[in-house]
């Protein structure tokens, strides 16, 4: 995956179009115009705050996370997706603070049935659902699904297709783990994908990082200006994923928010 670096041998075998950055390296394009359609549920919506006092250590479950997500997005997008992790940025013992707005934890309104004479609304919740075959070491393969839900109108300004009701299903992903640990890994994501964040809100994170050439390496892409991706469990949003311009996403989810 993106911190492993097995997993960066494996997709630059199997997939040159999947490109991930593993940390032990060396030191499409949205609209220009943006709509925001906001509810009264918006003024409800809990701050998230994220501090380099909360970081964890990162494993292989957030490593296969990171990779599953970067493919799904990459699929819709049809773009790299570079994702770094913080041990990446090298961004020593600095501290640093982020305050982000949670979205409002929409339930799809129409449950994914077009065509039935119900007018579309900007703020409908569309689900994109993958199927993405894993292999282990030995060769034994794994089903993993990832439902990656936006708003019509997230999907709209990036011009992706409707979801099917069917899942799409991608590629095989080779892994470098062994089949009794995939089957210990749990196989059924569910994410929300938003660019209502703010187009700083990386900067104190990169304010800090040691080596600022990474930015010379990813030309600028208002793709992943204010993208963020969230984890959902049980109706509750966790923050994985920050965008920025000029750089890629920034996988977060090992801390603690």
């Amino acid at each position: 995956m993106i911190f492993i670096q097995a997993l960066e041998k494996m997709h630059a075998k199997a997939n040159d179009k999947v490109k991930i950055r593993a940390r032990s390296n060396q030191h499409a394009i949205k609209p220009d115009v943006d709509s925001v359609f906001l509810s009264d549920a918006a003024n409800h919506a809990v701050e998230v705050n994220i501090t380099s006092e909360a970081y964890t250590k990162l494993d292989a479950n957030m490593s296969i996370e990171a990779s599953l997500l970067q493919a799904a997005i990459q699929h819709l997008n049809k773009t790299l997706v570079p994702i770094y992790s913080l041990d990446e940025l090298d961004l020593g013992r600095n501290k640093w603070h982020l305050a982000l707005q949670q979205p409002p934890n929409t339930v799809p309104r129409h449950k994914n049935h077009y065509g039935l004479g119900v007018k579309p609304c900007p703020t409908d919740i569309l689900n994109y659902k993958f199927v993405m075959p894993v292999t282990s070491t030995a060769g034994r393969q794994f089903e993993f699904y990832l439902e990656l839900r936006v708003a019509r109108f997230t999907q709209a300004a990036n011009h992706w297709p409707l979801p099917e009701i069917e899942p799409i299903q991608l590629e095989v992903i080779p892994s470098p783990y062994n089949g009794r640990f995939l089957e210990s890994v749990n196989t059924d994501n569910h994410y929300f994908l938003d660019q209502d964040g703010d187009e700083s809100q990386t900067l104190p994170i990169l304010s800090n990082m040691r080596d600022k050439t990474k930015f010379k390496d990813f030309p600028e892409n208002h793709f992943f200006s204010g993208l963020r991706v969230w984890r959902c469990n049980d109706n509750i949003l966790k923050i994985i994923l920050l965008g920025e311009p000029n750089l890629g996403a920034i996988y977060i989810a090992n801390i603690k928010a």
